[in-house]
């Protein structure tokens, strides 16, 4: 489901341009926590962007 997810978002953002800002808020960026287990942690408790 997540790269399902991930290829939608995609596909808006080759045809808008952009990606809607109500999904840019809603998914964290799990790069920027340097912790490992606590990325790990963050991404299994957030709500899915779709």
């Amino acid at each position: 489901m997540k790269h399902l997810g991930r290829r939608i978002i995609r596909a808006i953002e080759k045809e808008n341009g952009v990606i809607p800002a109500e999904l840019i808020s809603e998914v964290p960026d799990y790069k920027l926590i340097e912790d490992h287990n606590e990325a790990k942690q963050k991404m299994k408790s957030a709500p899915s962007p779709l």
